[in-house]
């Protein structure tokens, strides 16, 4: 789960492999397909998260404005577990 600056809730949905976004009330506003099971997420930059896909060796970063958009992406050498 990430908080953005603007009130805004990013949490992971593994089990749908899903990227979802809440409002202040937590009600889904958004969400985002991904290429894998997200398994961690951290705020990197204004309105911006990145995403470890844990089986596919990959961190995805996505912006978070007013819905969500997959932007770059790289492999790691082994799976990734986990963003701080």
């Amino acid at each position: 789960m990430c908080f953005l600056e603007n009130d805004i809730i990013v949490i992971a949905d593994a089990k749908n492999k899903k990227l979802k976004m809440l409002n202040k009330n937590y009600e889904i506003k958004n969400d985002i397909i991904l290429a894998g099971n997200p398994c961690s997420l951290c705020y990197v930059g204004k309105e911006q998260v990145a995403v470890a896909l844990r089986n596919e060796g990959k961190i995805q970063f996505v912006s978070c404005d007013d819905v969500f958009s997959l932007e770059f992406s790289f492999t790691t050498s082994q799976r990734c577990a986990g963003l701080c």
